[in-house]
């Protein structure tokens, strides 16, 4: 947890208190979530203000889609009522929150994978994962 408390005070120039932090029912949804069980991040409140506001729409919206469904690219920018599908894309490859804002679940048009910030690999076990628990 360390280095990643220090790459967050570098990056967005905050000031944070390890002795005030508590992940325990982050890391309890994680564990539940790689068991395979279908469960929402929801209760989870994220400060999207590092994203600009379109980021902050697109990541909203994604938030939506849940464990074991996925969406498009365009179907996405059409619930945000947005034209560029790209910029959607774009979006979803800037999301800090992977798994709680989950761009997984979000396909290209024809069905094949698009893009994933964090490997296609993963992405593609990500939705074995929730896909094997339907």
């Amino acid at each position: 947890v360390s280095p990643y408390l220090n790459y967050l005070e570098s990056k967005f120039a905050g000031n944070i208190s390890k002795s005030d932090l508590n992940f325990e029912k982050e890391i309890y949804l994680l564990s539940r979530y790689f068991k395979g069980e279908p469960i929402s991040f929801d209760s989870l409140s994220l400060d999207f203000n590092m994203g600009t506001p379109f980021q902050r729409r697109v990541w909203k919206e994604t938030r939506k889609i849940p464990f074991g469904q996925t969406s498009s690219y365009k179907e996405l920018a059409l619930k945000i009522n947005h034209s560029g599908f790209r910029s959607v894309g774009q979006a979803l490859g800037r999301n800090p929150f992977l798994l709680v804002v989950p761009c997984h679940r979000v396909l290209s048009s024809d069905g094949s994978l698009g893009g994933f910030s964090a490997g296609l690999p993963l992405k593609k076990y990500l939705l074995s994962l929730e896909q094997a628990r339907q």
